[in-house]
């Protein structure tokens, strides 16, 4: 298969930075509970919260301490995720299936797929330079932080890119909403994402 274009926000580069965000090593970005004063509780994250002990998310059944484990990592970082309190879109991310899905994904890549060295990514941009493509990131991105699409750019000069100065990590906040329409729009209309294509 070929791609012809990409269109896309908030990316997650898997480095020791975003994994000490998930609290397995020291070092790196801030971890959310310094952020946002409407963020749930953080729980006690660690090699063992990630594990695959029956109180881990990594390990145990659904419903059960590994559920809670679940249940706990997915309201806190729900609460992270958009820069203004979203009462209604942080209690998604407390529903029992949600949580356990999101934590389990979570914890498998946290635990066993972290790129080595971490610019793995960054370093295989030039096979993917060519492609159109456009990236939006929220400028308060607790989540994945807003470093990862400095990095990118630097890395893909072809990349079009827009960084929202009053948004977080979700695609559900205004700004973030706002622009992924209008790439969506230029790729129906124009056959690409890239405004500098169009403008040119």
């Amino acid at each position: 298969a070929r791609i012809l274009l990409v269109s896309g926000g908030g990316g997650f580069g898997g480095g020791g930075g975003e994994c000490f965000w998930g609290g397995l090593e020291e070092g790196g970005c801030p971890r959310p509970v310094f952020g946002p004063p409407s963020a749930a509780p953080a729980p006690p994250v660690g090699g063992e919260f990630w594990g695959e002990g029956c109180g881990g998310v990594g390990g145990g059944e659904e419903g059960g301490g590994g559920g809670a484990a679940a249940r706990a990592w997915s309201i806190y970082e729900g609460s992270c995720c958009t820069m203004q309190p979203n009462k209604e879109f942080a209690a998604t991310f407390a529903d029992d299936a949600m949580a356990w899905n999101l934590a389990r994904l979570e914890a498998h890549f946290f635990r066993n797929t972290r790129f080595q060295p971490d610019t793995l990514l960054l370093d295989r941009v030039p096979k993917m330079a060519a492609i159109p493509a456009f990236a939006v990131h929220g400028r308060y991105d607790l989540v994945c932080p807003v470093r990862n699409l400095h990095d990118l750019r630097h890395a893909w000069p072809q990349l079009d890119w827009k960084i929202v100065p009053d948004a977080g990590h979700s695609s559900y906040e205004t700004g973030i909403t706002r622009q992924l329409v209008a790439a969506t729009k230029r790729i129906a209309k124009y056959g690409t994402p890239v405004r500098q294509k169009i403008e040119s």
